[in-house]
């Protein structure tokens, strides 16, 4: 397509500030060499043991990272917004496969850079290589702690993990209502139905979330409330040291 830059004009603040900075040290070639993609709600992008051809940027939208662990179940890694790119680091590592599943969580789009194009970039220009290796090396660090410590949590504890996530994505005016069906909840935290059911049912108890209908709603007091509970009690402390003493929120509760 014709110089991407001129596309990027086009998004909005700051990922257009964000983008422009980056893409201005692609040599004008290589951008050409650039493409726009869509993708739909729920389209995979990639999939383990995928060639690893592509680097993608996320311009528009939401994509979850998932895992595999050991005894092959998935969970969820996280979930990002634009700007955010993905596949670097099977590329700078040289690794041929693609090591987790990126799915578009919303209507997507994004700006697909080929292997080829991606590493004569880098390798070209020192001062950017440094720079995505430092941003690639950030993530990992940050990504490999949050996946200790969700694999360390029990099943309310990744539960309350999960809803402040969706608090922390969708809320508006302080409240956030949840529409995931408990199935995919319990599929994004890996675990039963039978236990999103009861933790949802536990939380409810302590005050946490509210009930509409079928639905969720998490009110800023409930995800503040979970925040600091996890942050206390558990991610501040190492992993399998600790868990939240379900009691003593109980009889927290009570005296309130």
């Amino acid at each position: 397509m014709a110089d991407i830059l001129q596309y990027l004009h086009s998004l909005d603040e700051p990922v257009k500030e964000k983008l422009l900075k980056l893409f201005a040290s692609m040599p004008g070639p290589l951008r050409e060499r650039c493409a726009v993609q869509n993708l739909k709600k729920g389209d995979i992008l990639a999939s383990p043991l995928d060639p690893a051809d592509f680097v993608y940027v996320l311009v528009h939208g939401s994509i979850q990272t998932a895992n595999q662990d050991s005894s092959g179940n998935i969970y969820v890694v996280a979930e990002f917004t634009a700007p955010s790119l993905f596949g670097e680091f099977e590329l700078i590592a040289g690794y041929p496969f693609y090591r987790g599943t990126l799915t578009a969580t919303s209507d997507c789009r994004i700006i697909t850079i080929g292997q080829e194009a991606y590493l004569a970039w880098v390798q070209g220009n020192g001062e950017v290589l440094f720079q995505r290796a430092r941003a690639v090396t950030r993530r990992l660090l940050e990504q490999s702690s949050n996946e200790r410590n969700f694999l360390s949590l029990r099943a309310t504890e990744r539960l309350m993990f999960l809803l402040c996530r969706y608090y922390e994505r969708d809320a508006k005016e302080g409240t956030v209502r949840i529409c995931a069906t408990r199935q995919k909840m319990a599929d994004e935290i890996n675990t039963s139905l039978k236990t999103v059911i009861r933790g949802i049912q536990q939380l409810k108890k302590w005050g946490l979330v509210c009930m509409e209908g079928r639905g969720i709603s998490v009110r800023r007091e409930g995800y503040q409330r979970m925040k600091m509970l996890l942050e206390k009690e558990y991610l501040s402390c190492p992993p399998g040291n600790n868990h939240l003493d379900f009691n003593e929120i109980e009889m927290e509760r009570r005296s309130t």
